[in-house]
């Protein structure tokens, strides 16, 4: 991440984790709480705020993880 993003990442203790199984494949997602030092460089890469995620391209995949991080409450929120 620091050579190619110029980022440096300390990563923290796994706070999600979910399992999916596809036509061809197994995943495992996990979601870890890091921290990041200096600024991210390139066009493919940028931080999000949580208020953000919900109009991203983000794969069900993904967003089914986000919603198991603790302390979001429902997550992608519903609209009144």
């Amino acid at each position: 991440m620091a050579e190619r993003h110029g980022l440096v990442v300390e990563v923290g203790e796994e706070l999600a984790s979910l399992r999916r199984v596809l036509t061809h494949r197994d995943l495992q997602l996990t979601a870890y709480r890091c921290s990041a030092r200096g600024v991210a460089v390139g066009e493919r890469l940028r931080f999000a705020r949580l208020s953000e995620l919900e109009s991203l391209a983000l794969s069900t995949a993904v967003r089914r993880l986000i919603g198991a991080l603790p302390g979001l409450g429902r997550w992608p929120r519903q609209n009144p």
